[in-house]
């Protein structure tokens, strides 16, 4: 082979060996993408938290992703969400986000709700209808994180619940269970109303760190973010884990 053909051979190489996921199979093994395509990954909220941990989960290679959003994208959102931009402003939050993951992975499978689920709603039972195999919580209304906690623990579906990512400059953020948990006002509500449906324990992201009180709720760009990321980086370590226990 000559030196020519050779420096060919060698770059046609290294071209088929440069995939989407070519730098994180070193991290979480050759095969991983192929066990995280078939997991199906619902995600409740694409506000600041929940558009990054939509992101990382399509950048880490799920591709059945069902996003939950009835909201619009709003100027007051470009501080500190992935899809706020002044061209997607008054648009649904759900089709951003699928346009934007589309355009990371096109082979994804997105499936929207674009409208906000209420506790007692026949879309929130028909979400549980369907097979998931790892829930995100990542919205505002407490009664609602409640249900969705209660539905989780009934189906046996892993869940991470989003608490207090505003109102604070600093993102010292930990897992917990929700009964071990302190300081943080979201949780304190919280615990009261699980305890009272009996639900027995829900894994939460939250900060012990004492927040900013005002009479509006504040965000900076980094903590929500930070929050996203941690959770969706939780997601998929629990996914290939619990994988490699079967």
């Amino acid at each position: 082979m000559s030196f020519k053909m050779g420096i060919y051979f060698f770059l046609s190489l290294m071209y088929r060996q440069n995939t989407m996921f070519s730098r994180s199979e070193p991290l979480l093994g050759k095969a991983f993408y192929k066990i995280l395509e078939n997991k199906t990954v619902c995600l409740f909220g694409l506000g600041g938290v929940g558009g990054y941990v939509a992101e990382i989960l399509v950048r880490s290679g799920i591709k059945h992703l069902i996003l939950i959003d009835g909201d619009t994208v709003e100027i007051s959102n470009l501080n500190r969400q992935i899809i706020a931009t002044h061209s997607n402003v008054g648009r649904l939050k759900t089709e951003c986000m699928r346009e934007r993951l589309l355009d990371i992975a096109p082979d994804i499978h997105v499936s929207l709700i674009s409208s906000f689920v209420l506790p007692e709603s026949k879309e929130l039972s028909d979400i549980f209808s369907l097979h998931i195999d790892y829930v995100i919580d990542a919205i505002d209304t407490i009664t609602v994180k409640v249900e969705i906690a209660k539905q989780c623990e009934k189906n046996n579906i892993p869940i991470i619940c989003a608490t207090g990512c505003g109102n604070r400059l600093t993102a010292e953020y930990r897992f917990e269970d929700i009964y071990k948990t302190n300081y943080c006002p979201v949780c304190r509500i919280l615990r009261k109303l699980l305890k009272e449906a009996n639900v027995s324990s829900l894994k939460v992201l939250y900060s012990p760190t004492k927040t900013y009180s005002g009479k509006t709720v504040a965000s900076v760009p980094w903590t929500p973010a930070i929050a996203g990321i941690m959770i969706g980086s939780q997601v998929i370590q629990d996914l290939l884990k619990k994988e490699k226990k079967a």
